[in-house]
Formats: structure tokens, C-alpha cells, sequence
């Protein structure tokens, strides 16, 4: 659900190819913001680390030759391959049985899965 929702930004940018990258990068991200939010019980680190992130996209792009060739490339590797990186982390933190146990048994009965 998470990458489906970036897949509306080729509407809004005309950016298709790009935004379904995006879409899938954001998908493999939301695995460690689930992750974290199955084991803080909170949802406030996630969006901080969301936050950092588009910020740091952000700047990278407002700025691309601040730092020359080779810092701009590394920062473009980075930026590509953290999620990925995040989406197997998470992944195999919610393999942890116990954990998303318990956090599905403190949630109200009203919400269906």
C-alpha cells in the first residue's frame, strides 16, 4: 500500500518510469516503517525517519554538484540502494513471530486484518 500511493506521483509530475521506481523503492521502505512500528508500538520514529529521508532526497537534488562527481555518485548509490537494504531488514524483523504477536494482541478488537 505504502509504494502504491507513490505511483500517483507520475499524475502529478507526468514522470511515470520514475515514479515507479519510486513506487517500488517505497514499497521495500515500508517494510522497515512497519517493522519499526510493530516493535516501538508507535508510529512517531517511522514518520522521523520518512522525514529524514525526503529531506535528505531533497537536498541532494536541490544541490547536485556541491560536493563534485564521485560524492554526488555515492550519494546517488546510497540513495538507491538503502531501501532495498531497509525492505529486507524489516522484512526479516516481522519474521520474528513473537513480536508481531504481541503487537497485533495490544490492538483494538474494532480493526479487522
Amino acid at each position: 500500500m505504502f509504494g502504491m500511493v507513490h505511483v500517483l506521483n507520475g499524475f502529478i509530475t507526468g514522470l511515470f518510469f520514475e515514479s515507479f521506481v519510486q513506487a517500488i523503492l517505497a514499497t521495500f521502505s515500508g517494510f522497515i516503517f512497519l517493522a519499526i512500528r510493530v516493535k516501538t508500538k508507535s508510529i512517531v520514529l517511522a514518520i522521523a525517519i520518512h522525514w529524514l529521508w525526503d529531506f535528505s532526497v531533497f537536498m541532494s537534488a536541490t544541490n547536485p554538484h556541491a560536493g563534485g562527481k564521485i560524492i554526488e555518485m555515492m550519494v546517488s548509490i546510497v540513495l538507491a540502494a538503502s531501501p532495498l537494504a531497509f525492505g529486507i531488514l524489516g522484512i526479516a524483523q516481522l519474521r520474528n513471530r513473537k513480536v508481531v504477536e504481541d503487537f497485533l494482541a495490544e490492538q483494538p478488537e474494532s480493526i479487522s486484518y
